[in-house]
């Protein structure tokens, strides 16, 4: 009896071993492996933008001028990074929704969160379809 409980204590203990070892083994493999995001470079070894997103960019800074004036102090607006704000591009028009922290009539920081719809007139500059101020 003594015996058979030792064996399956062993037997508990190994197969414990054997996927903790396996569970460490995989990590490790992940470590290694290259990354599989495909970035162009140019001559000075910085990243290429793509024309999309390029054009995200572009039109979340559009978005961020026409939020401004709705802010009651534009110059203390602090946006979101355009690289963090989500942005969809549909029927030939951009919709932008984030949010900005800025001074109220008070002088005190809020949040505030926006949606703006704006259409690339296609010489470097925006029309604003909609703007929502929440």
């Amino acid at each position: 009896m003594k015996n058979k409980m030792k064996k399956q204590k062993t037997n508990t203990k190994k197969r414990a071993i054997i996927i903790i070892s396996i569970l460490a083994g995989l990590f490790l493999f992940g470590l290694f492996l290259p990354d599989t995001e495909q970035t162009e470079t140019n001559i000075e070894g910085e990243e290429i933008i793509e024309e999309f997103q390029r054009n995200d960019i572009q039109a979340c800074y559009a978005a961020q001028e026409f939020v401004k004036d709705y802010l009651t102090n534009p110059r203390s607006a602090d946006f979101e990074n355009c690289y963090d704000v989500n942005i969809i591009y549909l029927e030939d028009s951009y919709f932008v929704h984030s949010f900005v922290e800025s001074k109220n009539s008070y002088g005190v920081y809020g949040k505030t969160v926006y949606s703006v719809e704006l259409k690339d007139n296609m010489d470097d500059s925006w029309t604003l379809k909609d703007i929502e101020i929440f």
